[in-house]
């Protein structure tokens, strides 16, 4: 006997319309202001409901997150040809460079899941936990501390840290050197509401 469970669409979280996510193909070292960027961008645009006033971050990477269903359908996307047509992974001679360093450069769905759920206003005492964290995160005059492992490109780790919190973000060498850190820096942001930037050290 088969048994189908199926979750009642009152415990589903309602989606920020918000947050936003748009990816785009950069020509490497076409931008005169920031010539490492990695060709593939994608803009992360945080809810203008945050007290941060965070507006958009820019993570740039050397592999394209659109594939991985990261983006909703109705999101701006990289034509499908644009690609690397074989060329290597230019980290591959890296050290520290690990197979997981190359799913490192992506951008997963989980990463969009957790900040729609962080960043989403939700009422009701259906999800008491989770709004406990959202005003945690928000609207508390003392940070949130967040660790996040595995932090890749720092899509979560960085959106959270203009959110408000003090992230500490953690990955193999590779990904730090040319992810994590150039994102952290392309989006320092001094009007965080503590007056502290994100940045990388």
């Amino acid at each position: 006997m088969i048994v189908l469970f199926e979750q009642s669409p009152s415990n589903h979280l309602p989606i920020n319309d918000a947050l936003s996510f748009k990816e785009e193909w950069v020509e490497p070292g076409s931008n005169e202001h920031d010539v490492d960027l990695d060709p593939f961008c994608l803009y992360v645009t945080l809810p203008s409901t945050l007290p941060t006033a965070a507006g958009t971050l820019l993570f740039s990477s050397s592999e394209r997150s659109s594939d991985t269903g990261i983006l909703s359908p109705d999101e701006e996307t990289t034509a499908l040809e644009t690609t690397f047509d074989g060329r290597l992974d230019p980290h591959f001679f890296e050290k520290g460079y690990e197979l997981e360093a190359k799913t490192g450069f992506k951008v997963w769905p989980g990463s969009r899941l957790i900040l729609q759920a962080l960043l989403s206003p939700i009422g009701g005492s259906e999800f008491g936990r989770l709004k406990y964290w959202q005003e945690r995160l928000l609207n508390s005059s003392k940070p949130l501390n967040i660790l996040e492992l595995g932090a890749g490109i720092g899509v979560v780790g960085g959106s959270l840290a203009a959110a408000g919190a003090d992230v500490l973000m953690t990955d193999l060498s590779v990904l730090t050197k040319y992810g994590m850190s150039p994102n952290l820096m392309r989006n320092e942001n001094p009007s965080r509401k503590t007056n502290k930037p994100i940045k990388s050290q």
